[in-house]
């Protein structure tokens, strides 16, 4: 009795003993948690990402301004506007919007691939293309690959390629175009990918199609080429490769277009690639569902049949870079041709684009400066419509009559 009365008290003691010290335990934690303000804890490698920063918004800007009127012409969008055609299909389709969106964007994928001549389990449509190069990252990279990018280029390269912890092997440009010998010299055995734009941004400048071929050659087959061709449809050059003959000829490349510059789709968030079945089959793996709103595949398949939308958008370009080519010669500012709806501008220091992406913005105009980029001196700007270029090289020449 007494042997098992004592028992009993040594297990009540425990069992309170422990409860009260597990009590204690969470007290301690919760009091540390919030007198340290400690949190649940990310990947290491996290705090090390670029995060994508964007071109100062116009409602930010009016906000600050306390103006009515802004320019923005910092984010390459189309100044004419959204196709007239796309329009119609957000109309017609606004109020069917409490459905989900087609999984797999399966119409949307079967007009692109009539329209180039592939078949639709070719085709991948992303919410932007800066969807489709996340699903290049989360389908292909490791954190042992090594994946080669021009600098400067699109910053959303870099990010992705740090989000699977692989290695980025950066090649410089050769007089503002990215250089194919470079690329070449870079592949070795751990090269997963290329990231190439074409045109380049932010230098709106080109591979030509000699160029092209070179590289091609240069690349093994078990690296993927990831071909952006975000701007292909305002290209003007003859000698600009075309990509479509290069992917039915070589599985391990992949097509990149937007919908966003040429159909006037930025806000939609449209894009897609075309590639190898099985590179396509990949992407497909780990594409998010639902990953393009119902809305914004009306407005593309829309916008496909609308060629007037784009033969207009050309013009307003060829007529707005020839003004600000002759205004940029005459004002000695430096410039490098493009063959896209912006124009990349380099002053002769860092510090004076600085001032100059200021002065144009307290003047309600949105450039996007480039120092953060890569491009010492740079400034971008989108070409606009004749009365904004004129705003812009008005105030551009006010800035350095005053410095």
């Amino acid at each position: 009795m007494n042997i098992d009365r004592h028992l009993f008290y040594l297990q009540f003691h425990f069992i309170f003993s422990s409860s009260l010290l597990i009590i204690f335990y969470h007290a301690l934690t919760c009091f540390i948690q919030r007198r340290y303000d400690l949190l649940p804890q990310a990947r290491e490698e996290i705090s090390e990402f670029s995060v994508y920063k964007h071109g100062k918004t116009v409602a930010e800007l009016k906000d600050e301004l306390g103006v009515s009127e802004i320019i923005k012409l910092g984010s390459n969008e189309n100044m004419l506007g959204i196709s007239p055609k796309a329009v119609e299909a957000i109309k017609a389709h606004a109020e069917e919007c409490y459905f989900y969106p087609e999984p797999a964007s399966t119409i949307l994928a079967r007009k692109i691939a009539e329209r180039y001549g592939f078949d639709a389990n070719q085709v991948v449509v992303g919410a932007g293309t800066t969807d489709i190069i996340e699903m290049v990252a989360l389908a292909y990279f490791e954190d042992d690959d090594k994946v080669i990018v021009p600098h400067p280029s699109f910053i959303m390269y870099p990010i992705a390629t740090a989000l699977m912890d692989a290695e980025m092997v950066r090649t410089p440009l050769k007089n503002w175009v990215v250089d194919v010998d470079a690329i070449i010299d870079a592949i070795d055995s751990d090269t997963k990918a290329i990231f190439l734009a074409n045109p380049n941004n932010p230098t709106g400048t080109i591979i030509t199609t000699s160029e092209m071929d070179r590289l091609i050659t240069k690349v093994p087959e078990n690296v993927l080429l990831v071909l952006d061709e975000a701007y292909s449809d305002l290209v003007e050059s003859d000698d600009y490769p075309d990509s479509m003959t290069i992917i039915q000829e070589r599985k391990n490349v992949i097509t990149l277009r937007s919908m966003s510059k040429s159909y006037g789709l930025a806000g939609m968030r449209v894009g897609f690639a075309v590639g190898s079945e099985e590179v396509v089959a990949n992407l497909t793996r780990v594409k998010k569902p639902f990953n393009v709103t119902r809305l914004a595949q009306e407005a593309a398949i829309a916008a496909l049949d609308d060629p007037e939308f784009i033969k207009k958008t050309r013009e307003y370009l060829a007529k707005g870079r020839n003004y600000l080519y002759k205004e940029f010669k005459r004002l000695n500012i430096f410039y490098v041709p493009t063959e896209t709806n912006f124009i990349l501008t380099v002053m002769d220091s860092d510090e004076k684009a600085k001032r100059c992406y200021g002065y144009l913005m307290n003047r309600g105009i949105i450039t996007r400066y480039m120092g953060n980029w890569g491009v010492s001196g740079g400034l971008r700007i989108t070409i606009g419509l004749k009365w904004q270029n004129e705003r812009v090289i008005k105030a551009m020449e006010e800035f350095l009559s005053r410095s």
